[in-house]
C-alpha cells in the first residue's frame, strides 16, 4: 500500500513532506515546531513549493503558507488516492480489523 501511494505521489511530484505540508495548511512558525526538520530545509522546501505553484507566502505578523489552486489540487487528487487505499484495506481485512490496523498506526506516530 505504501509503495503504491508513494508511487501516485511521484507521478504527481509530490514528496510525502510536501504533501504533509499541503494537508497541514499551517504557518512557517507551526510547522517548525512540529514537523522533524531543521528550519532552514524547512525554508527551502517551501521555497520550492512557491517556485512549484502549491503555495504562496502570505505575510502579516507570521508567515501563512496558503495552497494555490495547483496546491488545492494537488492536495486533492493525493487524499482521494488515500481514500482509495483505506477503502481496499477494510475490504481486505474487514471494517474492524481494518480500525484496529489504523488505530495501532495512528498509536505509532
Amino acid at each position: 500500500m505504501h509503495q503504491s501511494l508513494s508511487a501516485q505521489r511521484n507521478d504527481l511530484g509530490v514528496q510525502v513532506e510536501i504533501w504533509r505540508v499541503l494537508e497541514a495548511q499551517l504557518t512557517m512558525g507551526e510547522l517548525a515546531r512540529i514537523v522533524p526538520m531543521n528550519p532552514p530545509t524547512l525554508t527551502k522546501m517551501a521555497d520550492r513549493m512557491v517556485m512549484n505553484g502549491l503555495i504562496r507566502r502570505q505575510n502579516g505578523r507570521q508567515v501563512n503558507l496558503m495552497l494555490t489552486d495547483l496546491g488545492r489540487k494537488r492536495m486533492t487528487q493525493i487524499r482521494s488516492a488515500v481514500q482509495e487505499q483505506d477503502e481496499k484495506m477494510r475490504e481486505v481485512l474487514g471494517d474492524e480489523r481494518a480500525m484496529r490496523f489504523q488505530a495501532f498506526l495512528t498509536d505509532q506516530t
